[in-house]
């Protein structure tokens, strides 16, 4: 099922044009597409982007849109473009994997085209339904490898930048905060005893990425003579066996 949903009255529109009806647009302000999943991932999405969803709408038009994660990209390519123009001014991604076949690895020139096309900027949220926010703040290794592959790595495959830790599970809740969903997630812990957990925001993650999101698109807008430019220079040591192996290199 692939769809626009408005995130306050939890109703769900076939197209864009729809979606613009009932809810018009401020055109004073930037608009921000938020992809998440439909069906069984869809409510975690939902809890977990809570904050995000919050702080875009402060300075942001927010457009939800859902799709299954597998055809994605044909989605966007149906929706994304209305009068030949692209319906935003950024995406961002709540979305394991590629966009173009998910865990099935579609044709990759195929996303890249779109977006070249789209020409906004693709942000990257990482989600995560298997770590405990405590584990991930205590832990050195962070997020698990399984999840560092999929809301990492191969999202900025496609381009995605910007990757935000935004949600884990924490100690279970009776509701959230709008009341259109409540997400409590069954979860076999590693002590093989069972806990029911919920799928939670990460206290200053939404509105961190929010923030990254809004200045890349106010930065698109300021002239380039009052664009500020930082450089990093690095005082990188190589191993005496790699540095040997690199001059040999005929690159």
């Amino acid at each position: 099922m692939v769809t626009f949903w408005n995130w306050k009255s939890c109703q769900l529109y076939a197209s864009y044009t729809d979606y613009i009806t009932a809810h018009p647009l401020n055109p004073n302000k930037p608009t921000v597409a938020v992809l998440f999943y439909g069906g069984t991932n869809m409510s975690a999405n939902l809890a977990g982007g809570q904050e995000l969803f919050n702080e875009l709408a402060k300075d942001a038009n927010v457009l939800p849109f859902f799709a299954d994660g597998i055809k994605t990209i044909d989605a966007i390519a149906t929706h994304f473009l209305h009068n030949n123009h692209c319906i935003c001014n950024a995406i961002v991604s709540l979305l394991w994997f590629r966009l173009n076949g998910g865990p099935l690895e579609g044709d990759a020139q195929k996303t890249i085209a779109l977006l070249q096309k789209l020409d906004v900027p693709y942000h990257i949220a990482l989600t995560c339904n298997n770590r405990e926010i405590t584990l991930w703040q205590q832990s050195a290794e962070g997020l698990p490898p399984t999840e560092t592959l999929a809301t990492v790595t191969l999202p900025e495959m496609d381009g995605a930048i910007d990757p935000v830790f935004l949600y884990g599970l924490s100690e279970i809740k009776t509701a959230d905060e709008r009341g259109c969903t409540q997400t409590n997630i069954r979860v076999r812990q590693r002590s093989s005893t069972v806990q029911n957990q919920l799928t939670s925001p990460i206290p200053g993650q939404g509105t961190r990425l929010a923030k990254r999101i809004l200045r890349r698109i106010a930065l698109q807008k300021k002239p380039n003579k009052d664009k500020r430019r930082s450089m990093k220079k690095s005082d990188f040591i190589l191993q005496p066996s790699l540095e040997v192996e690199l001059r040999r290199s005929p690159c």
